[in-house]
């Protein structure tokens, strides 16, 4: 008998979902550090990382609890490629809940940090441009037609 963790299939999607953990950061990064050879979506995420920089300059200027809602974001967007791995079939759903959830922290990030707007707006600006990019580069990288 086969357990669940020693099936070769899901060994398989276990190394693709690792994979995934590392490029989808270093796809996200790529119009930054090198400008010239990045594809035409790179200016999204060129305009996200500029959002991060700028979020973080202000907000550590002006540190507030309000802000920690920010990495809660990043942290749903980083275990997204492994939950869409373990639970591929269920596409839509799946990718619904992560938008609403990365919409909700974003919300909190906004309504929870009075007096540092300056730094939520820019920071709320990179969680989602760095969820649509996770969303988009999962859904390929895992061949569904349904994106």
């Amino acid at each position: 008998m086969t357990g669940l963790l020693i099936s070769p299939f899901l060994v398989h999607d276990m190394k693709e979902e690792a994979f995934l953990l590392f490029y989808v950061p270093d796809s996200f990064l790529t119009a930054v550090f090198f400008p010239l050879t990045a594809d035409p979506l790179s200016g999204f995420s060129l305009f996200g990382t500029i959002c991060l920089v700028a979020g973080a300059v202000l907000a550590f200027r002006k540190p507030h609890k309000g802000l920690l809602w920010a990495p809660a974001s990043f942290a749903a967007s980083l275990a997204y490629p492994a939950l869409f791995g373990i639970i591929w079939k269920f596409f839509w759903p799946l990718s619904i809940g992560f938008l609403c959830i990365q919409l909700g922290c974003s919300f909190q990030l906004f309504r929870r940090s009075k007096g540092t707007r300056a730094a939520a707006v820019p920071l709320a600006i990179f969680c989602a441009t760095y969820a649509l990019w996770a969303l988009l580069v999962t859904g390929l990288a895992f061949g569904t037609s349904q994106i």
